[in-house]
């Protein structure tokens, strides 16, 4: 039978490891934040199979960007056209769900080797799920893109953790002037 004094060392092993795991999920949840914050900057182009549209879609599978063959437009009917676009942005959004559902694999994964068998659940935490990244809704190369990048990039050289409320959220455009053109013609 355990005596005090072996009581109180396996106590303060248990306490030791507690503290351990908290400061690795405080960690991982700063690297959440930052990996999602990227993964909020991609963008995924794709054309139509005609090769008459091609379109970039945001992290959130929204359309920020389209371009029109200018030869395939001048035989195109309104119908091709309004097709090509459609089947560009679902060719797209596809391939962005399918980038996003790999980020959120790789992070299930990190989370359930933090502990495996001392939170199975660990998963399931809210202060995790709540990681809520910028996601831009202007096109690539634009001066929101770039300043959330530099906010990130910024980020991560100080030691700053993460949240939801840091970062990037006074880049958003205040008016036309402060967007690229977002339809162009192809020669």
């Amino acid at each position: 039978m355990p005596d005090d004094e072996d009581r109180i060392q396996s106590s303060h092993r248990d306490a030791f490891n507690l503290d351990e795991l908290l400061s690795n999920v405080q960690k991982f949840q700063q690297s959440v934040a930052g990996s999602s914050q990227r993964l909020a900057l991609e963008v995924v182009d794709a054309w139509s199979k005609d090769d008459l549209v091609r379109v970039w879609v945001n992290a959130q599978g929204l359309v920020i960007q389209a371009e029109v063959d200018e030869t395939e437009f001048r035989s195109a009917t309104p119908e091709s056209l309004s097709a090509a676009f459609v089947e560009a942005s679902h060719t797209a959004a596809n391939k962005m769900r399918q980038k996003t559902e790999a980020f959120q694999a790789e992070l299930r994964q990190k989370l359930s080797a933090l502990a495996p068998n001392a939170l199975p659940d660990l998963a399931d935490i809210e202060e995790l799920r709540s990681v809520q990244p910028t996601v831009p809704t202007s096109p690539p190369g634009s001066k929101e893109r770039k300043q959330l990048a530099t906010a990130l990039s910024d980020d991560a050289d100080s030691a700053a953790p993460q949240t939801e409320h840091s970062g990037c959220h006074n880049a958003v455009p205040q008016g036309p002037d402060d967007w690229d053109d977002d339809f162009t013609l192809r020669a």
